[in-house]
């Protein structure tokens, strides 16, 4: 399918796909022309010649008391989002991310084929938890495109337009530099994560300010959530970072990460940042990952590289002693730093298709799939 005088309704909700949406919007506006691109998305794809329909800001929770609580707010968001599709009436629907709610809208939509084709970048878990997902988005979606080579296998049983584009992270060429005496703490870009993960870093901050007098210190965030990380923060003497550019610096310079399990792992990854993986929610999710879960490991570097190269702290295990102890063996031990930054380099390798730019590479299927 040309993309010529297209129609495309992109749908991104989560800050962890709002970047991917940026890429493929910009790569589409390079390629092609006479199109036209409209939907919904958060801050980056705004930046651009893009103006969501909705407000994201709200869509970024996960777990289920807190999905529950918020139920009503979801399902207004959910309506909208498939009348602004039928208004539209796209040629191409793209969804990012967020499998659970852009499953649900997809399959909503399900009588607009064939003359509207869905796509899916960034595949549901299903090697995690939930395979019987892998039949479901096989059969609402056109085409499927993975950022990981072991995830395509799961969807091709039941659709064969099912590839793995590589991550996009490490499209983004980074060189192993001198670190600095800078300790940074990334809770999460959910405000459900903030909640539950910052208040424990907080005290984890406490102590290594006075173990390392001479560090700087400085919690990274999203613009979105800096009003809620200052005031759980107070008064402490701690730098706050949200701006991409800040961000991107502070994660480059950093000498020890801790950081709560997500996307952001890969992002320290590419950067060559040593890292400690720690995570917590209430009591009923931690339950539910633990019985259902099926993983050795929850940080994707572990995953992918099937190996404990990050320690991970999650739930009941994310102890602040036993962060500190792991932060000090790791500042204290330029091995154990390597070891990290050696795991990263062959991560690295894996991550990109034939040197590909991966929304290139999306494009072309898109091209040529549907």
């Amino acid at each position: 399918m040309e993309l010529n005088s297209k129609k495309i309704f992109l749908i991104c909700t989560e800050p962890s796909g709002d970047q991917l949406g940026r890429d493929l919007i910009a790569k589409i506006e390079k390629r092609f022309k006479n199109f036209e691109i409209v939907g919904i998305g958060g801050e980056k794809m705004n930046e651009l010649n893009f103006n969501s329909l909705l407000d994201t800001n709200g869509m970024n929770v996960n777990g289920i008391i807190e999905v529950l609580i918020r139920f009503s707010f979801f399902l207004k968001f959910f309506n909208k989002t498939v009348k602004s599709i039928l208004t539209i009436n796209p040629d191409i629907v793209v969804t990012i991310d967020s499998p659970s709610f852009n499953y649900r809208v997809v399959k909503k939509l399900q009588f607009l084929r064939p003359k509207t084709k869905f796509v899916h970048i960034v595949a549901p878990t299903v090697w995690a938890w939930k395979r019987y997902r892998a039949k479901l988005f096989a059969k609402n979606y056109d085409l499927i495109l993975t950022l990981f080579d072991f995830e395509p296998k799961y969807f091709q049983k039941y659709n064969k337009n099912a590839f793995c584009i590589g991550h996009p992270i490490f499209y983004e060429k980074h060189i192993v530099s001198p670190k600095k005496n800078l300790i940074t703490f990334l809770p999460g870009s959910r405000l459900n994560e903030i909640e539950y993960i910052l208040p424990k870093m907080i005290l984890i901050f406490k102590k290594l300010k006075i173990l390392y007098s001479g560090y700087d210190f400085k919690i990274i965030t999203l613009p979105f959530l800096e009003n809620r990380v200052s005031k759980l923060v107070k008064n402490e003497k701690i730098k706050i970072v949200s701006s991409k550019h800040d961000k991107d610096l502070a994660l480059k310079e950093t000498k020890l990460a801790i950081a709560s399990s997500g996307t952001v792992i890969l992002e320290l990854a590419n950067k060559f940042t040593p890292t400690i993986v720690v995570y917590n929610s209430n009591l009923l999710t931690s339950i539910i990952v633990k019985y259902l879960v099926n993983l050795k490991w929850a940080n994707l570097v572990n995953i992918i590289l099937k190996k404990n190269v990050l320690p991970e702290f999650l739930f009941s295990k994310f102890e602040v002693e036993e962060v500190i102890n792991s932060a000090e063996q790791i500042i204290g031990s330029k091995k154990l730093q390597q070891k990290q930054i050696d795991s990263f380099l062959i991560l690295k390798k894996k991550m990109i298709i034939n040197r590909r730019d991966p929304m290139d590479l999306a494009i072309d299927y898109i091209k040529s799939k549907l």
